[in-house]
């Protein structure tokens, strides 16, 4: 009887001691697991890096800004635009945070919105603007049509993307659109160093604002207006687009080529063949030709 009591205890301590060592090898970690990830792991971080970087592809942006107002302070509104390096049209937004009244509230909409030649004088004169910017001699007579926005002038806006019809708060909530004609570069074609100037449905211009950037100097690092003329643009109309030789005689202009189509383009004079009083005559006109030419300034990373 001892003796087979002797052997049960020997099996309950044989039992005892390889549960022990199996529970030990279960819970080992495992030495791989604990030095590095597993491949599925390394894969997703490598991914989700990636998509937080910056691109390699990325292609510089230009930024300008107008901040329009009237004489009297009754008008605000601000215009931004956002040019690319890589054929997209540039990025207009468009904000007014008071002072266009819609008809219903005595306002005297709809209002057209332009780019001017010239920058807004010291006294915030808007007549000082001279006229629409305009290289390709389209001339404010002929009128835009958005279906064919090659035709118009480069700074009609309104013309190319709808007027402003204004609210009873006198607010425009934002909006934005691509123009694919407008342009950073050459200093003819140049939105830098302009204006905008706001009309009412008379044409009257009832509030201005010069288009400042850190690019030419007309604006500082924090976007902020440093009132100095343009070191891009120098050279300004000294009359209004409007009182151009042959303006009401012309009717065939050379259209604009989109940044798509052409970056770099140098404006020249070629000559055509025009209807002037009903004659066919051969004139020169502006047209834009496609160069091959590099970013005239520094520009920031997208």
């Amino acid at each position: 009887m001892q003796a087979f009591l002797a052997f049960l205890n020997f099996f309950f301590f044989l039992f005892s001691f390889i549960s022990s060592a199996t529970a030990l090898v279960i819970r080992a970690p495992s030495s791989s697991s604990s030095i590095k990830p597993s491949s599925s792991v390394a894969s997703s971080t490598t991914v989700v890096a990636a998509a937080t970087s910056p691109s390699s592809s990325a292609k510089p942006t230009f930024r300008a800004k107008a901040r329009v107002l009237s004489q009297t302070g009754g008008i605000r509104a601000n215009i931004d635009f956002t040019g690319y390096a890589d054929g997209r049209g540039t990025y207009v937004k468009v904000e007014v945070y008071q002072g266009l009244m819609s008809d219903d509230a005595q306002g005297n909409g709809p209002y057209s919105y332009h780019i001017h030649t010239n920058p807004v004088s010291a006294d915030g004169n808007c007549t000082s603007t001279k006229g629409h910017l305009d290289p390709l001699t389209v001339t404010d007579a002929v009128t835009c049509n958005p279906d064919d926005p090659s035709y118009c002038e480069e700074g009609d806006l309104s013309g190319k993307h709808g007027k402003m019809n204004g609210t009873t708060e006198g607010t425009v909530s934002a909006f934005g659109y691509t123009d694919d004609f407008l342009r950073f570069w050459p200093e003819q074609l140049s939105i830098l160093g302009r204006s905008i100037v706001i009309h009412d449905r008379n044409k009257t211009r009832i509030a201005c604002g010069n288009i400042t950037s850190i690019l030419d100097g007309t604006a500082d690092e924090s976007n902020q207006p440093t009132n100095k003329a343009s070191t891009y643009v120098t050279k300004y109309p000294d009359a209004s687009s409007a009182t151009k030789a042959n303006a009401t005689t012309v009717s065939i202009t050379r259209p604009a080529l989109t940044l798509e189509e052409a970056l770099f383009v140098n404006l020249t004079m070629v000559q055509s063949t025009v209807l002037m009083n009903g004659t066919q005559t051969v004139v020169e006109l502006p047209t834009l030709v496609q160069i091959n030419g590099t970013i005239p300034f520094n520009a920031s990373a997208v």
